[in-house]
């Protein structure tokens, strides 16, 4: 950006005769009225910022769903071994009878 104002400049009643520059460069010199003034600004104020904005790496995600093995349940209904009764009257005592 470089701002250059001459004495045939329609507002130059305003601003002294002379040349009047102002670049952002590394240094600055500004003559005005003869007096010639360079200023080369330190480091603090060239700042410097690197930013690498490289992608992090990609993000895998591997999600296995295969299914469990197959859950087998063998349930027998065989029948239990059949109950016997047996009711023995053997004590001499004949049933009762009506």
């Amino acid at each position: 950006y470089t701002k250059s104002v001459g004495a045939d400049a329609p507002n130059a009643d305003t601003i002294a005769s002379g040349s009047q520059s102002s670049t952002n460069s590394a240094s600055t010199s500004t003559t005005n009225n003869g007096e010639s003034q360079t200023t080369t600004p330190t480091a603090a104020d060239t700042p410097t910022a690197t930013k690498s904005n490289s992608p992090s790496p990609p993000i895998t995600t591997t999600e296995s769903n295969s299914p469990s093995p197959p859950i087998t349940t063998t349930e027998s209904n065989s029948p239990s071994p059949p109950i016997t009764t047996t009711e023995s009257s053997s004590s001499g005592n004949a049933p009762n009878k009506k």
